[in-house]
């Protein structure tokens, strides 16, 4: 089975496979818009439903609302029910048949609204309860809705704009044990760069107001649905490769290996000059079912690795045959082969596991980069006082040795405090969580104590002045400040009315140095010694 999965099918998945399926409900959706010129929009409101019992009919009508930046409603577009197509549950694998208690229906609803140009743009909204009740991977699923929401930018600032909208749409179900990739990219009419992200889908109404026909949505801002542990926002469906998406080519992988039905939001948002003007998001299930396959493909490399030599551990189940193709031109039928790679860089590594007696294969790739070392980023030099200390700093792995550790108060965190008793230079080796190592280093100076010249001690008689001096340093205060008529310069005019101490403090680059000075008062006038 190649994993591509390249089968236009549905942008949910089911709610029941391999598993009893009960309370057919939404089960995913998104909501869009291009623009038509002179301030109108046409809406497309896609609507996917598990139709397996015959219950919660599409609404008709689907009422969008639309709301200013402050959340107030500005007007609702009702819009008529659309043809209702349903999904064929099939997958490309002829060694793996389809379940038979799946029926997933689809429909799209459009209309067109006029919008003139107002600050803050326009939010719109959808909501309807409730999602299906075997969802495992949030809580309380059969209470809790949808709301499929998107913006339109103010054209005054950013230009017009027509959303983002996803190309393919996701098959009816997953097997477990198998590598699922899947192309979830979108196109922009307006050239906008896309950014993709796995989300976390709205949540909306409840039982007790379910939304149906003409129901207005509530106004933003609307919340979200909540994980059940141990799934999250890094982990929606578990197994052995959690669920990833490309964030420059929109990507999915994922290996589940948990039978049951997912919630998954996957987000693309536009950026025009720099900026997000608006994010759309795809709200839908993953069914995993155990598809009783007879091939799995299936191996295991470090994503990020540091070098060129790569070894690989074989996980195929099934399989006689083994097909590498390591992404640079070289090729192994080894079952677990070691490869060496020409350079460093990105490569897709494909493994086609198949078997000669029933003619049954699977294909499984990796995402593989490969780095040469890393840059190691310290904190720049530092010159102290003796007895004094600086913070140094590291960046750019997950773990950090400083060496010597003489005069640090750690050596085995980013940012150690140091205080040496010579000028060392200390050196942080870096590590990342490829194994990649870095090294950097940091020369911390001690400084000299300034030397400082006072002169001598001087004696003046009563009713004189006497000019003090000091040498030696940056700054100067003299202290007591009574008779001096600066005490914040080094030659300060000293008229004291009777013996006096002066005591200067001069700092230079490596900090302060005491000097006192004595001015003494004899019967014929005053000697100074300072």
């Amino acid at each position: 089975m190649k994993k591509y999965l390249q089968i236009l099918s549905l942008a949910v998945l089911l709610s029941a496979i391999s598993i009893e399926s009960f309370a057919t409900h939404i089960v995913g959706g998104t909501l869009t818009y291009e623009y038509l010129g002179g301030n109108q929009y046409r809406i497309h409101l896609t609507v996917y439903r598990d139709c397996f019992g015959g219950q919660a009919p599409f609404d008709d009508p689907a009422v969008v609302g639309v709301f200013d930046i402050n959340n107030n409603l500005i007007t609702t577009v009702p819009m008529t029910l659309g043809t209702i197509t349903q999904i064929p549950g099939t997958i490309n694998n002829p060694c793996t048949t389809a379940p038979t208690n799946v029926c997933t229906e689809v429909t799209t609803y459009t209309d067109v609204v006029t919008l003139p140009p107002i600050a803050g743009g326009y939010q719109m909204a959808y909501q309807r309860c409730c999602r299906n009740a075997v969802i495992q991977n949030i809580q309380t699923p059969g209470d809790v809705g949808s709301t499929f929401y998107t913006q339109i930018p103010n054209a005054t600032q950013v230009g017009n704009n027509s959303s983002a909208r996803f190309t393919n749409l996701p098959p009816l179900y997953l097997c477990s044990g198998l590598q699922f990739v899947f192309d979830h990219s979108a196109t922009d009419p307006d050239g906008d760069q896309l950014v993709y992200s796995l989300c976390t889908p709205h949540d909306g109404l409840d039982a007790n107001t379910p939304g149906g026909n003409n129901f207005t949505p509530d106004p933003p801002p609307y919340g979200y649905v909540t994980w059940t542990n141990p799934y999250n926002l890094n982990d929606m469906m578990g197994g052995t490769q959690p669920l990833t998406i490309n964030p420059n080519t929109g990507q999915l992988i994922v290996t589940p290996n948990t039978i049951g039905t997912f919630v998954v939001g996957v987000c693309v948002s536009e950026v025009r000059n720099g900026v997000i003007i608006n994010t759309v998001q795809r709200d839908f299930q993953f069914t995993v079912a155990n598809c009783n396959v007879q091939v799995i493909s299936s191996f295991f490399t470090p994503n990020i690795q540091c070098g060129n030599f790569v070894q690989f551990t074989n996980n195929s189940q099934g399989a006689t045959n083994y097909s590498w193709n390591f992404g640079d031109g070289g090729t192994s039928n080894q079952q677990a082969p070691n490869h060496t790679y020409g350079n460093i860089g990105s490569y897709v590594v494909t493994l086609v596991a198949s078997d000669n007696q029933t003619g049954c294969a699977d294909t499984s790739i990796l995402n593989l980069t490969l780095i040469d070392t890393l840059t190691a980023t310290a904190s720049g030099d530092a010159a102290i006082c003796l007895g004094d200390g600086v913070q140094l700093n590291a960046s750019g792995g997950i773990s950090y040795t400083w060496t010597p550790i003489t005069g640090l108060s750690d050596p085995n965190i980013a940012n150690p405090i140091a205080t040496p008793l010579v000028t060392t230079t200390y050196y942080v080796t870096v590590v990342d969580s490829a194994g990649c190592s870095g090294v950097d280093s940091v020369t911390v100076t001690i400084n000299p104590p300034p030397v400082i010249d006072v002169g001598p001690d001087t004696a003046i008689c009563a009713g004189q002045c006497v000019q003090l001096a000091a040498s030696g340093g940056l700054t100067f205060l003299w202290s007591p400040s009574t008779g001096l008529d600066d005490p914040n310069i080094a030659n300060p005019l000293a008229c004291p009315s009777q013996t006096t101490t002066y005591t200067v403090t001069v700092s230079g680059p490596s900090g302060n140095l005491v000097v006192n000075g004595d001015f003494n008062q004899g019967n014929t006038g005053f000697s100074s010694d300072y």
